[in-house]
């Protein structure tokens, strides 16, 4: 049997949890994040750990999900150059689509002190999105939301499509408290400018740990196999650097 089947073996042997209850349980729209690259052979062992500590989140019979972001930034790749940067306070613009579940959402992602994430999200229809781009009510909740945040004296950027992300996702809930693991597997990339498809490496797996302390038992386990957080690691920051190639400053 291959690892690949194995690994989903191991999956099904999880207990499950339905999205109404993640939502209960888990909101995570403020959390601190630690990412993590790991070989399939690897995340087989860490399943294999997580089984005991986390569900899995399961939408009738499937577990294994579908998702699909068009990213925007300004022209220049500022919110690129933020990450890149490692700036305290940056931002992601993204609309996400929940494929499996033809769900729609506008995203803003803002990373703040003490290493937080926030996230502020509004549902959307795609047929009230013009074309390439967003519409006055998106672009107004864009810079309602960075105001909100920062305040009057922090900048906004107008912004255009860049990017798109898709992958494969697998999301673990702990069983006791907030924390929560999202496995990313056959990631690619496609830049509408200029069409183009780039797909990592499908032995690749982005791992995900969301938590609201930063601090799970599950990465002290990562730690003592070997593993570190890896820093700056973006899906978005990824996609750029293989199809814009841009030029940092």
């Amino acid at each position: 049997m291959s690892i690949s089947s194995s690994l989903s073996n191991e999956l099904l042997k999880f207990n499950s949890i339905s999205l109404h209850d993640l939502k209960a349980k888990s909101g995570l729209m403020i959390r601190r994040d630690n990412k993590y690259v790991l070989t399939t052979e690897e995340v087989f062992k860490f399943i294999l750990h997580a089984n005991t500590e986390y569900d899995i989140l399961k939408i009738g019979d499937i577990y294994r999900f579908q998702y699909l972001s068009k990213y925007f930034d300004s022209e220049n790749l500022c919110t690129f150059n933020d990450h890149n940067k490692g700036r305290r306070r940056r931002i992601k613009v993204r609309q996400r689509h929940y494929v499996d579940s033809d769900l729609h959402f506008f995203e803003i992602k803002i990373k703040g002190f003490r290493n937080l994430t926030q996230k502020y999200r509004i549902p959307f229809k795609p047929l009230d999105v013009e074309t390439g781009g967003l519409n006055s009510a998106l672009i107004d909740f864009y810079r309602e939301t960075i105001t909100e945040h920062y305040g009057e004296g922090w900048r906004s950027y107008g912004l255009v499509p860049t990017i798109s992300v898709g992958c494969e996702r697998i999301t673990l809930v702990g069983k006791a408290g907030a924390n929560r693991i999202t496995l990313d597997s056959n990631v690619y990339f496609t830049n509408e400018q200029e069409p183009n498809k780039v797909q990592l490496n499908n032995n690749k797996w982005i791992i995900e740990v969301k938590s609201p302390k930063g601090k799970t038992n599950i990465e002290n386990w990562l730690f003592r196999q070997g593993h570190r957080p890896i820093s700056l690691c973006s899906k978005y920051a990824m996609g750029v650097n293989l199809l814009m190639k841009p030029k940092y400053n």
